[in-house]
């Protein structure tokens, strides 16, 4: 039987009210859907409810809500296992029949072999519930599931380079769900050498997505490694059957700065390393060939205004005059290959290489959008991902002080806009997310955006107070203009 990992336990603290969602407030007590999840499971399975917890949210006020709940199962002989759920809420009456209906549909004479059936109409709160991995968008993700140990076994060579392994136990855990956009699978195989016998312990990540990948980025980014011209490793794919709608790749070697940071082992030295890394692709990596445009930014901010101002309303006008001024400062005029995406958990150490993963974000960007993120993550890790606070603070001052001596003083000029558009970007992870007291989190995030965006341009938040910094000389490549020193006030 597949088991699922266990994430942190985080109790809902905030209900949302949406007069058009009337029951939102009781689909999101998971105590009360816990009572109705015992209809999912067959008869002939012995299991109770341990536990079942708000895990996502994305609403659309006045419009749906689609909630993501962890399903713990305490089964006869006292281990448990996590499954994991999506549940669907509509204003209009008329498509949520629509909706009930197709999930009936679905549900009917389904009897899948773990024992839970594929969903449930609950009437009673006006809630759909179905649950991984059911996901309509998502066509060939039941199949890759409930066949993903005669899946492994067929490909096992390709994926080991070897045909000498035969593979003896697979557990499967589910790392990531976005429902309708992507899942990622979490493979740890226990190998048997078909000679010697020998044992052997692999990790691998299935991911199914929504959309099409560009194999073009990624083929760009493996040359470059290959030419010896990309600063960090990446994590090879060892299959993709794009016919089947799944790819596999390696585990990244080393640990990742999450790890590093929650273990208390995260070095000065290894923030140094991120930022050289990151400095030197920003400034000599070579073009990908696709740019994160203005109106990528754009749309990133709308979407962001939109979520926030759904989840709290009073702070709807803040969020719309912070959005204005935020477009009118950014000037997008700089595009050099970045992540976009970084993060601690997507950051991995080894003796003498950092592999980032998670790269099909990447695009042609400001790097400063890079640089932004990635501060905003680290300086406020607690309420993001609850790392520690002062090791994760200290290491983005750090990875931001070694950085800003390492490329173009230009840059900066955008850095404080890219942070405010960060911060509310970050605001909506910790709403989706369901935090603890997202919705106070929510105002300091926002507060803290409004404080960014008035300051100067070039003014940066993490150097010491009351100090002046130069920032060296910088010679670009031939033909073009040398930057000279430049003084920034803090």
């Amino acid at each position: 039987m597949l088991r699922f990992s266990e994430v942190r336990n985080v109790e809902q603290k905030n209900y949302l009210n949406d007069p058009q969602l009337p029951y939102l407030s009781l689909a999101l007590d998971g105590n009360i859907v816990r009572h109705f999840c015992r209809a999912l499971i067959s008869d002939n399975v012995a299991a109770s409810i341990s536990r079942c917890r708000v895990a996502r949210v994305r609403l659309r006020r006045a419009q749906r809500c689609i909630i993501q709940y962890e399903l713990t199962l305490r089964l006869a002989g006292g281990s448990e296992q996590t499954h994991w759920l999506v549940g669907y809420q509509y204003a209009s009456r008329k498509k949520f029949r629509a909706r009930a209906n197709q999930l009936k549909r679905l549900t009917a004479g389904r009897h899948p072999v773990d024992g839970l059936l594929p969903g449930i109409v609950i009437g009673e709160i006006r809630l759909l519930l179905q649950r991984f991995p059911f996901d309509r968008r998502l066509p060939a993700l039941v199949s890759f599931h409930f066949n993903i140990e005669r899946v492994i076994s067929d490909h096992l060579a390709d994926l080991l380079g070897s045909n000498d392994w035969q593979l003896e136990c697979l557990d499967t855990r589910l790392s990531r769900w976005r429902v309708g956009l992507s899942a990622v699978l979490r493979l740890d195989l226990e190998l048997k050498h078909r000679h010697s016998g020998e044992s052997r312990r692999h990790r691998l990540f299935a991911k199914l997505d929504a959309t099409a990948t560009d194999t073009g980025l990624r083929s760009r980014l493996e040359q470059s490694r290959c030419d010896g011209k990309l600063p960090f490793e990446l994590a090879p794919i060892l299959l993709s059957v794009p016919q089947q709608g799944f790819s596999i790749q390696a585990s990244a070697d080393g640990l990742a700065l999450e790890t590093l940071l929650l273990d208390g082992e995260a070095k000065m030295e290894d923030a140094r390393r991120v930022a050289n890394v990151l400095a030197g692709w920003h400034t000599t990596g070579e073009p990908l060939q696709n740019r994160y445009s203005k109106g990528h930014f754009e749309a990133v901010l709308e979407r962001s205004v939109r979520v926030l101002a759904n989840a709290t309303p009073s702070c709807s006008l803040r969020l719309e005059r912070l959005a204005q001024r935020i477009g009118k400062r950014m000037n997008h005029g700089v595009y050099c290959p970045a992540h976009l995406d970084l993060k601690p958990e997507h950051i991995f150490f080894c003796a003498d290489r950092i592999t980032l993963i998670d790269i099909e974000s990447a695009a042609d960007a400001d790097p400063m959008i890079d640089i932004a993120i990635l501060y905003a993550r680290m300086h406020h890790a607690r309420a993001l991902y609850d790392l520690p606070d002062t090791a994760s603070r200290f290491f983005a001052l750090q990875l931001m002080c070694t950085y800003y001596s390492l490329v173009p003083s230009i840059w900066w000029r955008n850095f404080s806009v890219c942070y405010a558009w960060a911060l509310l970007k970050l605001a909506v992870h910790l709403f989706v997310c369901q935090r603890p007291d997202w919705s106070d989190w929510i105002l300091r995030f926002v507060t803290e955006a409004e404080l960014a965006i008035s300051q100067e341009a070039g003014k940066l938040p993490f150097l010491p107070e009351g100090s002046h910094h130069v920032i060296p000389a910088y010679r670009v490549e031939s033909g073009q203009r040398v930057l000279s020193n430049q003084e920034i006030p803090v």
